[in-house]
């Protein structure tokens, strides 16, 4: 499938695109003369648009006349708010709402404060339980889940995975305790998603913790709270999605979050598949190409 990039810079049979789209077309797809890809306007018009040349900072194309968009974007972006002020939090949501992302995380301790901005819009909210810790007893976690999974603005949950027991290899115990919290939340028709602490672990550990999420019937496999201390902070690296995309293989969906801050990188992960992105409030217009749009000063 051809890869899709968003331009204004389309008229009279030609168009081109700039700055870290043109990067990421020439330098890290290494697009040739004559490759096809598919330009969006922003306006629900798409166009199968040729590559006929290359500048310092431009791509430039020839264009077949336009054509309604025929889907979305198969990847979803989710917001991620950690600990706002809180006479700012409504003015996030509503930006959150403006920019069409999927979820919004939030601490349940706000739901009250922010469904009425997300009711009757696509954007949904998606509380996180047990943040970011992990280290709840199970029946905790369970209480958490079920009195924010009522709400009728939740789409889904993420819950954290005791990283601690991970490293220690007590995986039987890892699932027991996900089983749990992926039963209470579907028992209300919502999805569930395991973050676990991806920069704490081993590449065996990380497996083996995505054969846990599988068994015990999660939605998601998700990377990083955000939130971890003492070791480097990496996120959604290349390497580690991959390594989750390998070992879940299609039997549950995979997030990356943590560390997502420029374009390029948010392209490279839509282009290796996956499902969903969690990005930081001041990250997001920077990585949908809207940085001089939006503005997320103040917060």
């Amino acid at each position: 499938m051809p890869h899709r990039y968003f331009t204004t810079e389309i008229s009279d049979g030609t168009a081109v695109l700039r700055g870290a789209d043109a990067h990421h077309l020439s330098r890290v797809m290494r697009g040739k003369l004559g490759d096809t890809v598919i330009l969006c306007d922003g306006s629900a018009v798409e166009y199968t648009a040729t590559i006929t040349g290359f500048g310092d900072e431009t791509v430039e194309f020839s264009v077949e006349p336009g054509y309604p968009s025929a889907a979305e974007p198969t990847v979803d972006v989710t917001l991620l708010v950690g600990y706002p002020k809180q006479d700012k939090l409504e003015q996030i949501i509503r930006h959150g709402v403006e920019l069409g992302c999927a979820t919004i995380c939030i601490n349940p301790g706000y739901m009250d404060l922010c469904e009425p901005y997300v009711k009757g819009s696509e954007t949904m909210l998606c509380p996180v339980c047990d943040f970011p810790f992990g280290t709840s007893s199970t029946e905790s976690k369970v209480k958490q889940i079920e009195i924010v999974a009522k709400y009728d603005t939740v789409k889904e949950v993420d819950i954290v995975a005791n990283f601690g027991l991970i490293r220690s290899g007590k995986f039987d115990e890892v699932t027991k305790d996900l089983k749990a919290c992926a039963d209470a939340a579907h028992k209300y028709g919502r999805e569930i998603k395991v973050i676990f602490e991806t920069d704490a672990l081993n590449e065996e550990q990380v497996r083996k913790a995505c054969k846990c999420c599988i068994d015990a019937g999660a939605d998601f496999v998700k990377t990083s709270t955000g939130f971890l201390t003492g070791f480097e902070s990496h996120g959604a690296t290349p390497e580690i999605i991959k390594v989750m995309m390998e070992e879940v293989d299609g039997k549950c969906k995979v997030k990356g979050s943590g560390c997502i801050r420029t374009r390029e990188h948010f392209l490279q992960l839509i282009d290796m598949g996956i499902d969903r992105m969690g990005v930081g409030y001041k990250s997001v217009p920077v990585v949908l190409g809207l940085d001089n749009k939006v503005s997320t000063d103040n917060y």
